[in-house]
């Protein structure tokens, strides 16, 4: 993430933009800025509930990025939605076997 999002952030309001971002979660500390810019929304790639479905689904992240971050993506989505910036979530349903998962997301999400 750019270290200065939350300035570009502002500026790209100032001139009259909606400005939403995609990500797969980060320091909540960059969070608090990001959402004290003015952000109109965050889309959080999350594609499971469950750690080992989380492994799964992923094809470059190691077990242990996974065990590291998944909780952490989950409790930031929570405190982004609680601050009253507007949250989507991103999954992945690739055949059949993903229709599981991804309710399993959806209903999280409720």
């Amino acid at each position: 993430m750019h270290p200065k999002i939350d300035y570009i952030i502002r500026k790209l309001k100032e001139n009259g933009f909606i400005v939403k971002m995609t990500s797969i979660g980060g320091n909540k500390r960059v969070f608090e800025k990001i959402i004290e810019s003015g952000i109109d929304g965050i889309n959080f790639s999350l594609h499971a509930i469950d750690k080992n479905e989380m492994y799964g689904t992923q094809v470059d992240r190691s077990e242990r990025w996974i065990e590291q971050n998944h909780k952490k993506l989950m409790e930031l989505i929570e405190y982004v939605s609680s601050r009253g910036v507007n949250v989507k979530i991103n999954t992945v349903v690739a055949s059949s076997d993903d229709y599981k998962r991804a309710y399993d997301v959806m209903r999280w999400l409720h």
